[in-house]
This record gives C-alpha cells, structure tokens and sequence, in this order.
C-alpha cells in the first residue's frame, strides 16, 4: 500500500478526486454528491462546502477531527490503516 501525507491528500481534493480512509476501524470519507462536499468520521456525516470551492475544502478538511487527532495527523504521521482515492 502507497504512504500518503496531508499534502498528497490536498492535492488529491484540489483535483476534485473522494477520500476514503480507515483510522481506529472507522471508516471515513471525504466525497462529493448533490453538488457539495461531505466528510464523515466514521459516526456523522457533515457538510464542509460547495464542490467547487477546493481551497476551502482543503482548509476545512486539515482540522476535521476522527477521534482524537486532525485528518493532518492521520495522514501525516501515517496512522490510517487503509487509504482510497477515487
């Protein structure tokens, strides 16, 4: 399996691409639908903007928590177990 950091994700989401991603046996995701983007921690689901705002998807997305730690920590210190790029 390919080692991704933040910056790999960021880049992933500036191109439009979904996230799915397993930490602590939650699955999470990062995806698009009904024109907005949506990230959900294994437990909730909540709307982060409009699909065509990257930038600010990306701003969001480094602070959402899972748990105990940021989507930044997850990927920087590589603590996932599985990773998705769509």
């Amino acid at each position: 399996m390919k080692e991704y950091v933040f910056s790999d994700i960021a880049d992933f989401l500036m191109h439009g691409r979904e996230i799915e991603f397993v930490y602590k046996d939650r699955e999470c995701a990062i995806t698009n639908h009904t024109g907005r983007w949506w990230f959900y921690d294994g437990v909730e689901q909540v709307e982060v903007c409009e699909f065509e705002n990257f930038e600010l998807l990306v701003k969001k997305v480094v602070e959402y928590m899972v748990d105990d730690k940021t989507v930044q920590d997850i990927f920087d210190k590589r603590l996932y177990e599985n990773v998705c790029i769509l």
